[in-house]
């Protein structure tokens, strides 16, 4: 029977944030090119850290919408959540009667209809 320490536990806790982290650096950049142009990787490293607990906060903690809510602090900014302009994201975030799913899809049609309307 195999038998993870804690402290292995922990290694691969670290790697696995750390290959996420990568991977979002990676699609923020490629999505928000100007938003993102002037920021290091280690910048946007420092952004997503804080856009994971933020999430967490929300009981967002899936991985592709924690993604979605990362798009959604570069989109708008990091404060989208409590910002009075994005005052609806916030509402959705704080429903508990909602998923995590149905917090980012709902936020993710409002995106698509401004984004929309833009065009």
């Amino acid at each position: 029977m195999l038998t993870i320490r804690k402290e292995q536990m922990e290694v691969l806790s670290n790697y696995v944030l750390e290959e996420f982290e990568n991977r979002q650096v990676a699609h923020l950049q490629n999505i928000f090119p100007a938003q993102t142009g002037d920021m290091t990787p280690e910048d946007l490293k420092s952004l997503i850290r804080q856009g994971i607990d933020k999430a967490e906060t929300y009981d967002i903690t899936d991985e592709l919408e924690v993604e979605s809510y990362l798009e959604c602090m570069v989109q708008y900014g990091l404060n989208f959540d409590t910002d009075q302009q994005t005052s609806w994201a916030g509402e959705i975030l704080r429903d508990e009667n909602l998923s995590e799913s149905d917090k980012m899809e709902l936020i993710d049609e409002q995106r698509m209809k401004e984004m929309q309307a833009t065009e």
